[in-house]
């Protein structure tokens, strides 16, 4: 429903301007009723399917044979402790997709275990992947995170800065990020989901709607 609405208020833009222009007389959206907005329930995961699915993205058996074959092996394993890493914070923060990769390394504190949201990696149809402020005040917070959980962020950023050594100039980013692809670019969400959760939840036998 959610998309039906979007696209109808899209397609209303649209004849508004052509009234304007003189296209046509009058905007026959306007003569239509949006559907009711419907949101599918959400299901959290049980403590055993939280469990599956952290075991799942530790493993790396998610990673497609062709992503194998055409990267070698550094690039691989920073992919699979890059998923792992983000699937453990989310599951032990909370935070929401957007947040997690819009998170740079001065947003987390090691010493005193905890992570600062102050923005959102989203995705705009005209600019790519952009970095945004949240959109309420209460969206800008300090979130504690388990020891266990500041200990795997800290092996994966000596791991991080192992693969930049390794690969130099093909790594791009130079602000920070603390989840990025391959190359050193923001991650697409969007790709993230349909690419790898996906199959995490997939091979964790966790039946998903997304």
């Amino acid at each position: 429903t959610s998309t039906v609405r979007g696209t109808r208020r899209y397609l209303s833009m649209a004849y508004s301007k052509a009234v304007q222009n003189g296209i046509v007389s009058r905007n026959i959206v306007n003569d239509t009723k949006p559907p009711a907005l419907v949101k599918d329930k959400i299901q959290p995961l049980t403590k055993e399917q939280a469990r599956d699915l952290l075991k799942v993205a530790k493993s790396g058996k998610y990673i497609s044979k062709q992503y194998q074959s055409l990267y070698d092996k550094s690039a691989v394993d920073y992919a699979q402790s890059m998923a792992y890493t983000a699937v453990l914070v989310a599951l032990n923060t909370g935070m929401r997709l957007g947040e997690i990769f819009g998170l740079y390394w001065e947003d987390i504190d090691l010493k005193n275990n905890s992570i600062s949201v102050e923005r959102s990696l989203t995705y705009s149809t005209t600019r790519g992947m952009i970095f945004e402020e949240p959109k309420t005040k209460g969206s800008k917070r300090k979130i504690p995170i388990p020891a266990k959980v500041a200990n795997v962020l800290k092996r994966y950023k000596k791991l991080q800065d192992l693969y930049v050594k390794t690969i130099g100039d093909i790594y791009k980013d130079d602000s920070g990020l603390v989840f990025t692809n391959w190359q050193g670019i923001p991650s697409n969400t969007h790709d993230f989901v349909r690419r790898v959760f996906k199959r995490m939840l997939s091979y964790a036998d966790i039946e998903s709607s997304f």
